[in-house]
C-alpha cells in the first residue's frame, strides 16, 4: 500500500508542473493571496503542497514512527528562496529532513535543519527552483511512548500562525495501529472527521481529502468494539458447533436415503479434495510472494534512509520468520498431493 500512495504522490507533482491549477483549482479561481511568513518577511510567491503525506507506525518499538512526504510547489512567478516550514509535535527525537528526487532511483539527501518552539525550517532553494520535477521532502522522527509505555494522542498543526499557510491541494494520513487498537481522527474542533475517500486492510488504514479545510488533526487509538468481539466469538461458536454435528447429520442423513441411494464414487472425493489443496495452495503461494515483497521493500526503504537500522533488522527477522513458515506450509501441500 506504501508504494501505491507514494506513486499517486509522484503523479500529482508531474500534473502540478504542466498545470498548478489542476491540483489546486480553488487556489487560482478564487484568487488567494497565497502569501506566505516566514522568519517575518512576506512572500508574494504562491506556495502550495502539491501532496501530503503522513504516515504513523505504531509498531515501531519505543514510539510512533512518523514519516511526512511533502510536495511543495511554486504557482506563482519568479523563485522562491525563503525557508520551507513544517510544525512538528513537542518531545520527538530521531528527526530527520531528506530531499528524495521524483522518478530518480538514489537515496535521499540529507538537508541541514533547524528545529525551535516546534517549528522545522530548512532550505533548498537551488533544487526547489530548478526546473523538471518538484522533490519530496521528507521529515521523519518518533514520537515516544510515555514512562509507561502508553502511547499519547499524535497532533499535527497543517496551518500555524506567522509561518506556516500552504494550502494544501491533497492530503493522504495512513496509520499502521496496534492489534486490536482502531484509529480516530479528529480536527480542531474536537470533531470526529474521516476522509474524503478510505482504504483499509490487515494492516493500515488509509484517509485521502481533496482541498482539506481543516487546520489540525488529532489521531488517538481505541479498543475494537465489544459487539466486534462479541460477534467473533458467535462465529467461532458456531463453526465448533458445525464441526461436532456434522458426523451426526450426516449419518441421519444418508440413514433416510432410499434403497438405490449410493454413495459418490471415490474417484469424485479424490477430485474435490485435489481442488481444495490446490486452493490453498495458490493462496499460501501469493501470501508467500507478498511476504517475498515486502522485504524488497524493506531493503529499500533502509538503504535510502528511510527507516533505522534496528527497525530494519526487527522487521526483518521478522518477515523472513513468516516467509519461511509458509514455504514449510507450501511443501507440506505438495506432498500431501504428489501422494494422493
Amino acid at each position: 500500500m506504501r508504494t501505491g500512495i507514494f506513486l499517486g504522490v509522484l503523479f500529482c507533482a508531474f500534473i502540478i508542473l504542466a498545470n498548478p491549477a489542476s491540483c489546486y483549482p480553488e487556489y487560482l479561481e478564487n484568487g488567494m493571496s497565497g502569501m506566505v511568513v516566514n522568519n517575518g518577511n512576506i512572500s508574494n510567491n504562491k506556495i502550495i503542497i502539491a501532496q501530503y503525506l503522513i504516515e504513523l507506525d505504531y509498531s515501531n518499538e519505543g514510539g510512533i514512527a512518523v514519516f511526512e512526504r511533502i510536495v511543495f510547489a511554486n504557482v506563482g512567478g519568479g523563485n522562491y528562496t525563503n525557508d520551507l516550514t513544517t510544525w512538528v509535535p513537542d518531545g520527538i527525537t530521531n528527526m530527520g529532513v531528506y530531499r528524495q528526487e521524483m522518478l530518480e532511483e538514489m537515496a535521499p539527501v540529507e538537508l541541514q535543519y533547524t528545529y525551535e518552539k516546534n517549528i522545522v525550517r530548512f532550505n533548498d532553494a537551488e533544487k526547489f527552483n530548478a526546473p523538471g520535477m518538484a522533490p519530496v521532502y521528507i521529515i521523519s522522527y518518533v514520537m515516544p511512548f510515555n514512562a509507561e509505555g502508553e502511547i499519547a494522542d499524535y497532533t499535527k498543526m497543517l496551518v500555524y500562525p506567522t509561518y506556516i499557510n500552504y494550502p494544501i491541494s491533497s492530503l493522504i494520513i495512513m496509520i499502521i495501529p496496534p492489534v486490536g487498537m482502531t484509529p480516530i481522527i479528529t480536527d480542531e474542533g474536537g470533531n470526529e472527521i474521516e476522509g474524503d475517500s478510505t482504504e483499509s486492510d490487515l494492516n493500515a488504514v488509509v484517509h485521502t481529502w481533496s482541498a482539506p479545510q481543516f487546520k489540525e488533526i488529532t489521531i488517538g487509538l481505541k479498543q475494537q468494539s465489544d459487539n466486534f468481539k462479541l460477534m467473533a466469538y458467535i462465529l467461532i461458536g458456531f463453526i465448533v458447533l458445525v464441526i461436532f454435528a456434522y458426523p451426526f447429520v450426516k449419518k441421519s442423513i444418508i440413514g433416510k436415503k432410499s434403497p438405490q441411494y449410493k454413495p459418490k464414487v471415490k474417484a469424485e472425493k479424490i477430485v474435490t479434495t485435489q481442488k481444495k489443496d490446490q486452493a490453498n495452495l495458490d493462496e499460501l503461494e501469493s501470501r508467500y510472494e507478498s511476504v517475498l515483497s515486502l522485504l524488497n521493500d524493506l531493503k529499500d526503504d533502509v538503504e535510502k534512509g528511510v527507516i533505522s537500522k534496528e527497525e530494519y533488522e526487527r522487521m526483518l527477522s521478522k518477515r523472513k520468520n513468516e516467509a519461511i513458515d509458509l514455504m514449510k506450509k507450501i511443501d507440506e501441500l505438495k506432498d500431501q498431493s504428489n501422494g494422493s
